[in-house]
C-alpha cells in the first residue's frame, strides 16, 4: 500500500534526521575564550557544539542600538541558512531515490521547521569591536530542532490521514451515487 510506504519512509526520515543532528557535530567550543585583544574566539572562528547550533552575524550602522540589531538579524539569517542547508542535504540524500510528492513533502516540512526555530534563537553573547562594528553570536539548541521536526511530520503525517479520510468518504459518496443511479435505471 502506497500511504504505508510513504509513512515508513517519513518514519525512516525522521529517524536519519535524528542521526545527521547527533553525530555531525564535533567538540564543543568554549565561547567565552578571547583573544589576546580581548576579541571573542566566536568572531573569528564559528562555534562548535553538540548541543547548540550558532550563527554570527555583524553590522556597523549609524548608532550602537541600530548596529545591535543589524547584527543580530544577519546572526539568525547565518543560523537558518545553516539549518536549512543541514536539513535540506539530509532530505536530498535520503529523496533520491523516493517519489516526488514525498521529497515534496520533505521540503515542506524542511521549510516549515527552519521558520519555526527562529522564535527559539537565544542570542549567546555581543561584541563591539573599536571599530564600531557590533558582531552577535545566536544560539539554538538540537534537542528542540529536533522536537521541532518531529512535530512537523507529526503533522503531516496527520495530514496524510485527513486526506484519506475525505478521499474514503467520497468513494463512500460516489459509490453511493452509482447505486442510486443503478437502481433508478431498473
Amino acid at each position: 500500500n502506497n500511504k504505508g510506504n510513504n509513512m515508513k519512509k517519513l518514519i525512516v526520515f525522521v529517524c536519519l534526521i535524528t542521526l545527521l543532528f547527533v553525530s555531525c557535530k564535533s567538540t564543543d567550543t568554549d565561547i567565552t575564550v578571547v583573544a589576546k585583544d580581548g576579541t571573542p574566539i566566536w568572531v573569528t572562528q564559528i562555534p562548535q557544539s553538540k548541543k547548540l547550533y550558532y550563527g554570527v552575524g555583524v553590522a556597523k550602522l549609524s548608532n550602537l542600538q541600530n548596529s545591535q540589531s543589524s547584527a543580530d538579524a544577519a546572526a539568525r539569517s547565518d543560523l537558518a541558512k545553516k539549518l536549512q542547508a543541514t536539513i535540506e542535504e539530509a532530505t536530498v540524500n535520503y529523496t533520491n531515490d523516493s517519489e516526488k510528492a514525498v521529497a515534496q513533502a520533505y521540503e515542506s516540512i524542511v521549510l516549515q521547521t527552519v521558520k519555526l526555530t527562529m522564535k527559539g534563537v537565544k542570542i549567546e553573547q555581543r561584541y563591539t569591536a573599536t571599530d564600531g562594528r557590533v558582531y552577535s553570536l545566536v544560539s539554538f539548541e538540537a534537542k528542540k530542532l529536533k522536537d521541532l521536526y518531529k512535530d512537523a511530520a507529526n503533522d503531516y503525517k496527520n495530514q496524510l490521514e485527513e486526506k484519506k479520510l475525505k478521499l474514503e468518504q467520497e468513494k463512500l459518496n460516489l459509490e453511493a451515487k452509482k447505486a442510486l443511479c443503478e437502481s433508478a435505471e431498473e
